[in-house]
């Protein structure tokens, strides 16, 4: 529908935007998608003083990761990473209980601004954290 109103308008419509890191220090990157926070703790609080290199939270995003949410109405849900979308931000399946023992998979979108933020510390807390 999109395109087609764009066509009768004669306008283009934009590429989507491919977001990436820029300027991380390599040490702070362990493999693609995998990311050393030397500032959180691995409940995604904010460290008082930075934690040594060897003893740094890691974050694991890659594709079938199990990650909990750590703030918010969603605190405390599981769920896992199912890849990055069109402009390189990560997706999760996260599980919502309902009733009972029921629970709902839900989207997530994880802004790749969040592993720029935890890197430069300039957050209280980190959204993610492994559950493993």
């Amino acid at each position: 529908a999109m395109e087609m109103l764009a066509d009768e308008m004669k306008v283009g419509i934009p590429e989507p935007r491919l977001y990436s890191l820029l300027n991380v220090d390599s040490q702070f990157i362990v493999e693609e998608d995998v990311y050393r926070l030397v500032h959180y703790g691995r409940d995604g609080k904010k460290l008082s003083e930075p934690a040594q290199i060897e003893d740094a939270m890691i974050l694991d995003l890659r594709e079938d990761a199990e990650v909990q949410i750590t703030v918010g109405q969603f605190q405390g849900h599981q769920g896992v990473v199912t890849g990055k979308n069109k402009e390189n931000h990560y997706r999760l399946r996260i599980m919502h209980p309902l009733k009972g023992t029921f629970k709902a998979p839900k989207v997530h979108t994880l802004g790749l601004w969040w592993i720029d933020a935890a890197l430069r510390a300039s957050v209280a807390s980190i959204p993610i954290v492994n559950t493993s």
